[in-house]
């Protein structure tokens, strides 16, 4: 008898404990927002684009350089040229596979109300994850102000901290001018401010492990030449400065 009531309360206890695992991945499921999507998951339903993907030279609207399996991540409008008509920038992000890169394209505005592709960038904007499945910003925005100026604002905690890349048309041709980034870390909060054009480098660390928590600044000439928007990819530019200029 005892034998009995044994087997039935672990039988009880497993059942239990089914039901908790079961709820909990059910929760994870509904929570997480990373994709990736196998061909043979899609029953043919479209067509998985390999490779980079290709864009037209010219569209009635952004959503027309949108390719398949694609979606709008980010988007913006401005005067980038100083034509005075409104440009759009988007930003997008592979809906197959979300940790994929995402790819960034300038889309200037003609006189007859189309779009032109002016420019694309595969590495100005991070993957939105990381192969892991973890969001490596918390927000992420982008905007064109009244100048013409092009800026990528993204915002971390943690190891990411902020990063923020502006752009603008120089000679036609549009360069990244400007890279500000910010990050907390254990003792201290360290920020850098590149200035490309003038190829200035500022390094501002804070103690935060004493009460008045003083700062110290170190400025130095950090010249790294012209950075086209095509080619540009902040973070690892930031990283190299650091390697040759950062604080040992």
């Amino acid at each position: 008898m005892k034998t009995q009531i044994t087997i039935l309360l672990f039988a009880i206890i497993m059942i239990v404990s089914a039901c908790r695992n079961e709820k909990k991945q059910s929760a994870n499921a509904e929570t997480t927002t990373v994709v990736k999507t196998d061909s043979a998951l899609l029953n043919g339903s479209k067509t998985i684009e390999t490779g980079d993907p290709k864009f037209p030279s010219t569209g009635v609207d952004a959503q027309h350089f949108v390719p398949n399996n694609y979606k709008i991540d980010l988007e913006t409008e401005g005067d980038l040229n100083h034509d005075n008509l409104k440009d759009k920038v988007i930003v997008l992000i592979n809906k197959t596979d979300t940790t994929d890169k995402r790819v960034t394209l300038i889309l200037l505005k003609q006189q007859d109300n189309t779009y032109k592709l002016d420019q694309k960038s595969f590495a100005a904007v991070e993957p939105k994850y990381t192969a892991d499945g973890y969001q490596i910003y918390e927000t992420e925005d982008v905007d064109i102000d009244s100048l013409g100026t092009l800026t990528f604002q993204m915002y971390g905690v943690g190891p990411s901290g902020n990063l923020f890349s502006s752009y603008k048309y120089i000679d036609n041709k549009l360069m990244l001018i400007n890279i500000n980034s910010y990050s907390m870390g254990a003792g201290g909060h360290t920020e850098l401010d590149l200035d490309i054009l003038k190829g200035i480098y500022k390094e501002t660390n804070t103690n935060t492990m004493k009460e008045d928590m003083p700062s110290e600044t170190k400025t130095k000439k950090y010249k790294i030449g012209t950075v086209l928007f095509e080619n540009s990819n902040p973070k690892d530019i930031v990283i190299k400065a650091f390697d040759v200029n950062g604080v040992k």
